[in-house]
């Protein structure tokens, strides 16, 4: 967190629910006041640790309300393997089912593997889109006239 005042000499003093913050330089909590930019460095914070942290300088005050989410985990596919049989000329649409732990930060990038190798999914474009829809990656195998 980083808080700037004009006073440029006196030092801040940070606190959590009003009970001041020992710095440890390395520690769980590092605090610094230089020219007036103070700043509170947390390290490796818990999810218990979401709270209202205030500063001091010179009787001047500020707080803030932190909250910590869960990291997104890696998307887990919850689809058996299973032979696909597609009629030539026809499209067809794969959908696979998958879930992610955490908070979602946005959608995952899928990655599309033939004989175990990353497809170049621009040089498939008219071929081949993978799109996200919600808890599902739909593989849509399109049309292709030439």
């Amino acid at each position: 967190m980083h808080c700037e005042t004009k006073d440029t000499k006196t030092p801040g003093v940070w606190t959590k629910n009003g009970k001041t913050i020992t710095s440890m330089p390395g520690g769980k909590f590092e605090t610094t006041s230089r020219q007036g930019a103070h700043t509170l460095k947390i390290s490796k914070i818990e999810l218990s640790e979401g709270d209202t942290y205030e500063i001091n300088v010179g009787g001047l005050e500020g707080s803030c309300v932190v909250t910590v989410l869960e990291a997104e985990k890696k998307p887990v596919i919850s689809w058996k393997p299973k032979k696909v049989a597609m009629e030539a000329g026809k499209p067809e649409v794969i959908k696979v089912p998958f879930s992610i732990k955490g908070t979602r930060r946005g959608d995952p990038k899928p990655v599309l593997l033939r004989d175990g190798k990353p497809v170049d999914m621009e040089k498939l474009k008219n071929l081949v889109e993978v799109v996200i829809n919600g808890d599902v990656a739909e593989i849509k195998f399109k049309v292709c006239f030439s």
